[in-house]
This record gives structure tokens, sequence and C-alpha cells, in this order.
């Protein structure tokens, strides 16, 4: 919900509300990792945060004994601001990799790492799944606009600016692709089950 800087947790069956947690200034992407836990970045901040989901792996931060995150309380299927929660237990990671550019992709790869695609510095930046610290940091040479990552751990970059498709390898390798007609505006981005990208 970038307009108010929250995210929602829906149910993916009923596509109930279950849970509105207030994030970072304009939420503008989320990837789901292995443990099913939220990654978001703001394009308003650059900051990268992670929402832990299921409540029984949150942290009980102020030892009260009782995890304070939100929930739909009522069970209406919609959280009202009285659901939600000032410094919700359930966001684990609160970072800020480069000091404020804008986060304009995000992906996980196969070891549950967090890559995530910064638009002014052109780069894209593995986090640490535990500690958000920085792993690794590539000039991609375009404007990440979205970003995934194959079944190899290839990380796949939609350069919106600098119309380009860009891939970095494991190993550090990056290749741009452009189609010969030009014309090449590229948004969002994804990767299928065979590795084709989309």
């Amino acid at each position: 919900n970038s307009a108010e800087s929250t995210v929602s947790k829906l149910d993916t069956i009923t596509g109930k509300e279950l849970a509105r947690y207030a994030v970072c200034s304009d939420p503008s992407r989320t990837a789901v990792d292995k443990n099913g836990d939220c990654w978001l970045g703001c394009r308003g901040d650059g900051r990268v945060m992670k929402i832990t989901n299921f409540v029984e792996n949150c942290a009980d931060k102020n030892g009260n004994g009782v995890v304070e995150t939100s929930v739909d309380a009522n069970g209406d299927g919609s959280i009202t601001p009285d659901e939600m929660v000032p410094n919700d237990e359930c966001i684990a990671i609160d970072t800020q990799p480069t000091g404020g550019d804008l986060v304009r992709g995000i992906g996980i790869d196969n070891n549950n790492y967090p890559w995530i695609g910064m638009w002014s510095g052109m780069q894209v930046i593995q986090l640490h799944p535990d500690t958000g610290a920085v792993q690794q940091s590539y000039n991609v040479g375009v404007n990440p606009y979205g970003l995934a990552v194959d079944k190899n751990n290839n990380v796949w970059v939609a350069g919106r600016g600098g119309s380009k498709l860009v891939k970095l390898t494991p190993g550090g390798s990056i290749t741009p692709y452009s189609p010969p007609s030009g014309g090449f505006d590229p948004y969002g981005i994804t990767v299928d089950l065979n590795g084709d990208v989309w």
C-alpha cells in the first residue's frame, strides 16, 4: 500500500487481509523467501525490511512475553488502524544499504539470500538473510526496475533506465541483452520453473 507506507499480508485462498504493517516510505517491491517471510524495498527512502510471516518465529523484542503484531482481531478480512501495532515485533530487519538510493527490484536466490536493485546507483546488492548486512555489490550498467533470480542463482535485472535486460551470474559475470529492434523499456520481470525469463 504505497500511498500509506504499509504492506498487507493476504490469505492466498480467500483473499482476506490477515495483517498490515507500517513500513518504510513508499514500499514498491516485495519478494517472499523460502521461510515464507516477506522482504520489501522502498522507493521513498531506500530502506529494505524483512517481515517474519509466522508469529511463532517472531522475536519478543520488548520481553513482555507476548509478540506484539498486527492481526485481524475481529476476523472481518480487513485490517483497520486499531489492528495495526506500532513497532510491530514481526518486523525482523530494517536496513538502508546505500544511504537512501531507490529500491526498484528485489528477489530471493536459492540460498535464501535477498538481492536488491538500486535505481540511481545502477547496483545489484546481495544482503544477508539474517542480518540484512551487505554481502556483495555489483554495478550492472542499467537502472534496475525489476529483479528476479533463476534456479541457477543467476540474477536477472529489468533495466528500464538503460533499456537492457542484464544477467548477473553467481561468479560475478555481467551480460547485457537488448532486442535488435530497439524500443525496449522493461518494467516487471519473472523467471519460470524452466529458467525462462519473462
